[in-house]
């Protein structure tokens, strides 16, 4: 993600020479649910194979990848009136694993890790209620750069047909990276509650509408943070 912090840097630079009250930073808990598990690429055995003269076409598995991620972002934001502002957060991912055993064919059993790190470039619009200046309905339309990192290892059953003695049977582990870099169109909407002039209580839903390049159907996220105004 070198190009996305640098981009950071230059925003940080063109906000020290702005008001710092407008400038506000924030942190909290993401929940995000991304399809993984639907593409078939990853429901295979890489390179699964006995050992030479014969040879095996890929066994299918059950879904051995997660769905659902949870992390911390950190938003760094600025303000451009009552109603409008900008903002970029950071999103890191808990890495989530899978394990399991199977009778699937030579498969004896399976091993997931995912990672998600993103990057988000917000414009946020703010609708106060008439009456209460401290609650405001939240719109949000931006991009976000998602790196997806997979990694998964199978213990394959090696059986040498022709020679029962020979070395080539036992166990091997067989491992694999399905890595994706998506730049997306985002779209989110929330709520937001002002305690005071500085804090900020926040609750935002982010959907990408074209899906990410290694899941299916409508990725969303929902995060609850906390917001400090300078």
């Amino acid at each position: 993600m070198k190009t996305q912090f640098a981009v950071t840097m230059v925003f940080l630079y063109a906000c020290s020479s702005l008001s710092l009250a407008d400038i506000y930073v924030g942190s909290g808990l993401v929940y995000q649910v991304i399809n993984i598990d639907q593409v078939d690429s990853l429901s295979t055995v890489p390179n699964a194979r006995f050992e030479p003269p014969l040879s095996l076409v890929d066994e299918e598995l059950p879904d051995l990848y997660s769905d659902e991620f949870t992390g911390i972002n950190f938003v760094l934001g600025y303000r451009i009136g009552s109603s409008l502002s900008f903002e970029i957060s950071y999103f890191n991912s808990l890495s989530e694993k899978h394990e399991e055993s199977t009778e699937i064919g030579i498969i004896d059993t399976a091993y997931a890790e995912i990672d998600v790190e993103s990057l988000s470039f917000d414009i946020l619009g703010h609708y106060h209620f008439s009456g209460s200046n401290s609650v405001s309905m939240l719109g949000s339309l931006g991009l976000i750069y998602q790196e997806t990192k997979v990694t998964r290892e199978y213990q394959v059953i090696i059986l040498c047909l022709i020679d029962t003695d020979s070395e080539c049977n036992g166990r091997r582990k067989e491992r694999a990276n399905e890595n994706a870099y998506d730049t997306r169109l985002q779209l989110g909407a929330g709520i937001q509650y002002d305690v005071s002039d500085r804090l900020g209580l926040r609750t935002i839903v982010k959907v990408v509408p074209d899906g990410f390049s290694i899941g299916e159907d409508f990725p969303y996220a929902i995060s609850a943070g906390l917001l400090y105004s300078f």
